[in-house]
C-alpha cells in the first residue's frame, strides 16, 4: 500500500499480533512520505518494534544481535524526539513517555553490554583453564614417560648387572 497512514496502520495490528517483523517493515514503509505528526508517532512504534526484537534476541541467547537492535531503537526514539522539536518549534515540550524509553534503552544497551563482556570472561576463564588442564595432562603424560624410561633404564641396568655377576660367578 502506498498510504503512510495505512502501513502505519498495518504496522500498529502486526506489532499487536507480537508479528514485530512485519510491524517494522510497515513502519519503515509508511516512513518516507509520512506527516511530520505521523512520522513521530512511526519512530515511537519503530522504538518499540525494535525493542520487543531485543527481548526477542536476548531470551534466545543472542546478545550481540539484541545490542544491536537496542542501539537501532534508542536511534528511532531520538529521530522521534528530534522531529518532534523540528516540528513543534517553540511550542516544544519533551514527552514523558518518549524520554522515559530512551533512558530505559540506554540502561538496556549498558546491560547487555555488561552480560556481553560477562559472558566474554566466562568463555576465557573456561578456555584458560581447558589450556590448563591440557597443558597438565601433558605434564603428567611427560613425568609418566620419564618414569617408564627411568623404570626401563633401571631394570636394563639391574639385568645387565645380573648378567655380569652371573659370567662372573661362572668362571
Amino acid at each position: 500500500p502506498e498510504s503512510p497512514e495505512l502501513n502505519y496502520n498495518i504496522g500498529n495490528v502486526y506489532f499487536h499480533q507480537s508479528k514485530v517483523d512485519q510491524a517494522i517493515e510497515s513502519y519503515r514503509s509508511a516512513l518516507p512520505k509520512c506527516s511530520p505528526e505521523l512520522k513521530i508517532d512511526t519512530l515511537y512504534n519503530l522504538g518499540n518494534s525494535l525493542y520487543e526484537k531485543v527481548k526477542q534476541k536476548e531470551s534466545s541467547g543472542n546478545l550481540r544481535e539484541a545490542l544491536e537492535n537496542a542501539k537501532t531503537s534508542l536511534d528511532y526514539y531520538k529521530q522521534a524526539r528530534q522531529t518532534r522539536k523540528t516540528f513543534m518549534g517553540k511550542k516544544f515540550k519533551e514527552d514523558p513517555d518518549l524520554n522515559h524509553n530512551i533512558q530505559f534503552v540506554q540502561r538496556e544497551i549498558r546491560r547487555i553490554r555488561d552480560k556481553i563482556l560477562k559472558q566474554m570472561k566466562e568463555q576465557q576463564k573456561n578456555k584458560d583453564q581447558q589450556k590448563k588442564n591440557k597443558d597438565q595432562q601433558q605434564k603428567e603424560q611427560q613425568n609418566q614417560q620419564q618414569q617408564q624410561q627411568q623404570s626401563a633404564s633401571h631394570d636394563q641396568q639391574k639385568k645387565e648387572e645380573q648378567e655380569k655377576q652371573a659370567k662372573a660367578e661362572q668362571q
